[in-house]
């Protein structure tokens, strides 16, 4: 698949010094990844969750539950789209309350 806005998904990440290799392995694997609907990608990501638009929005954990990254999949298009970067406690607050 091919991530859509990675710039900014760096430059959003960059604080958070201890998501970077995780971030990068996430990349690498997001790369040759070729699942065409949410099953198959969550064999490549155990973590992932659907979130908010479930027909799109994954969330991942990174860095053992400290971190959440959403995206959002294009499975048809082979396309992932960084939507935001947040805490476990940010995700917590938006996502589950």
């Amino acid at each position: 698949m091919i991530l859509i806005n990675e710039r900014k998904m760096l430059k959003e990440t960059k604080k958070y010094n201890k998501a970077g290799k995780e971030l990068e392995a996430f990349k690498v694997v997001l790369k040759n990844c070729k699942a065409t609907c949410f099953r198959e990608f969550k064999e490549q990501f155990p973590s992932a969750d659907r979130v908010g638009d479930k027909e799109v929005e994954v969330c991942i954990d990174i860095n053992r539950n400290v971190y959440r990254l959403i995206i959002k999949n294009y499975y048809g298009e082979q396309r992932t789209v960084f939507k935001e970067f947040l805490t476990h406690d940010a995700y917590m607050r938006k996502y589950r309350s």
